[in-house]
């Protein structure tokens, strides 16, 4: 059987940034694209994932106060010796990692990652103290599978993430499984909310207008509601005032906060 390698070796390097969420948007679309087509990668991401997640989790879990701050000493020589019997690939990921496991840079990169006065919590404040929560997640029989059987599991770590209200790390997965299974409904539906609450309105108007295609019945309510409120948030009152129509005529779960959000922006026009 051959064995597998990266497919271009560069992009590789930027494995241990992207899964902590430190590259900057050019370098981050670079990456991605280098995933569609490295299998390589993909089980890479697999690998570090545990350590990843913890480390994401960890940094949610200080910027909360719930813990304290550890010293900006540098990672025990014994593990740095340990991620250098590595080669290729894998050593530049490892080193990229330990570079970003600074806790002081990681506070920094996770404020810089959210929007002046954006609360990343489950919770997304709307003009006139509306108040939305995030969708909730019903896991469904149809679970996305990709190129392989174990990069099927992105998903799931991708909800994982979006239970957890880590937002930024369950958009960045649910990117790249909607690149590589775009008619997933709940997939671009999720990715569209992530981006929402994760401060980036704008951005999660194609995936859920991609959703409402998909979907249909109540998830299609869902996501009509979504979109509206990412109109809002980004400032297109008309779209939004149409967008909630369309949810109030639906006459489903979300009807009366639509109803009391298109009051809202009707007066604010």
């Amino acid at each position: 059987m051959t064995e597998l390698k990266c497919t271009n070796p560069e992009a590789g390097k930027l494995i241990g940034r992207y899964e902590l969420g430190a590259l900057d948007d050019a370098l981050r679309e670079e990456f991605v694209k280098h995933l569609l087509e490295c299998e390589f990668c993909h089980n890479e991401l697999l690998v570090m994932a545990p350590f990843t997640d913890v480390l994401r989790e960890y940094r949610e879990a200080v910027m909360r106060g719930e813990v304290p701050a550890p010293s900006r000493r540098a990672p025990a020589q014994p593990r740095i010796a340990a991620w250098r019997r590595a080669n290729g690939v894998r050593l530049a990921a490892a080193a990229s990692l330990v570079v970003a496991i600074s806790v002081g840079a990681l506070i920094c990169m996770y404020q810089l990652m959210k929007e002046p006065g954006e609360d990343q919590g489950a919770a997304l404040q709307l003009p006139g103290g509306v108040t939305i929560p995030k969708a909730p997640f019903v896991a469904g029989p149809e679970v996305p599978v990709t190129r392989s059987q174990e990069f099927g599991d992105t998903f799931q770590r991708a909800m994982a993430a979006y239970e957890r209200d880590d937002f930024a790390t369950a958009a960045e997965r649910l990117e790249v499984l909607c690149r590589l299974v775009p008619d997933h409904a709940d997939a671009q539906f999720y990715w569209g909310v992530s981006l929402l609450f994760a401060g980036r309105p704008d951005d999660a108007i194609v995936p859920l207008r991609k959703a409402i295609r998909l979907n249909t019945g109540h998830q299609q309510e869902a996501c009509r509601f979504y979109l509206a409120a990412a109109y809002v948030k980004s400032g297109r009152m008309d779209e939004a005032l149409a967008e909630l129509g369309n949810v109030i005529a639906l006459g489903g779960q979300h009807g009366e906060d639509a109803e009391k959000l298109k009051s809202i922006v009707t007066r604010m026009k």
